[in-house]
């Protein structure tokens, strides 16, 4: 019994002593968050960063939020060129639910 106490007791200080630990490291970033002078700016229809060089963006078109694009899913048919008519094969397959 002494030695179930004992260890119950070991953990609950070792985890008020880590739960102390991570909240003094926590810091307010805010104030120390440091923004660039200058910003990315468009020259000739080119995109130029903050130190003057020409910058090219990539990445991905993710579709609005819900919305099915057809492109993306592989999906490209006579039948099936955007959610509406996608939508439409559905209802008449399986009815308006």
């Amino acid at each position: 019994l002494k030695f179930s106490n004992t260890i119950k007791y070991l953990s609950i200080l070792s985890i008020i002593l880590l739960t102390g630990m991570n909240c003094s490291s926590v810091r307010d970033n805010r104030v120390h968050r440091q923004f660039p002078k200058q910003l990315f700016s468009v020259q000739d229809g080119r995109i130029i960063s903050p130190g003057g060089n020409v910058t090219a963006l990539k990445g991905c078109n993710l579709g609005n939020w819900l919305v099915l694009e057809m492109w993306m899913l592989d999906q490209v048919t006579d039948k099936h060129h955007d959610q509406y008519t996608f939508e439409s094969v559905l209802e008449e397959r399986f009815g308006n639910d």
